[in-house]
């Protein structure tokens, strides 16, 4: 069976770069925030703002959504939920993309730290992955190119 783990890669203009939002899981696991759908949540959106929320508090008004925006992997891995024949874990991630406005994140217990990471940064830790290495860098290649194109580079000098 595949799981759906839903969330939104997060960007912020700083007057230099885009920075992108990384949690840090444990050693060196860096991803974006995501998480399982809760039966309450009404369509995937729900669920990406509610799982944003909960990791690093960070609500639905504080995010504007980059339209059109919605991709993902399927990944596979084990954990203490594989099953007797040690089948692996196998999930289904989809991320939208937000652009942040502010400053404050406050991490869930889930988690041991963040950073905003400039883009060639961003890469080079979730490269580190074992697992869905690949895809995530894939994900912000996406993403970069989107944020590239549409016009949300860094901030004009004194604007």
């Amino acid at each position: 069976m595949i799981t759906k783990t839903i969330g939104i890669i997060l960007f912020k203009r700083d007057v230099k770069k885009i920075k992108y939002l990384l949690l840090r899981h444990h050693k060196n696991y860096w991803n974006f925030p995501k998480g399982r759908p809760d039966p309450r949540d009404k369509n995937e959106l729900d669920t990406a703002f509610r799982e944003v929320w909960e990791e690093t508090g960070i609500v639905k008004e504080q995010i504007k959504l980059v339209k059109n925006f919605k991709a993902g992997y399927v990944y596979s891995f084990k954990s203490p939920y594989s099953d007797e024949l040690g089948n692996k874990v196998t999930k289904r991630a989809i991320f939208f993309l937000g652009q942040v406005s502010g400053e404050k994140i406050k991490i869930s217990d889930e988690h041991v730290g963040f950073g905003w990471f400039s883009y060639d940064k961003a890469l080079k830790k979730l490269a580190k992955l074992k697992g869905p290495a690949g895809e995530s860098c894939w994900l912000l290649k996406k993403a970069q190119k989107i944020v590239e194109c549409q016009g949300f580079g860094p901030d004009p000098v004194g604007a």
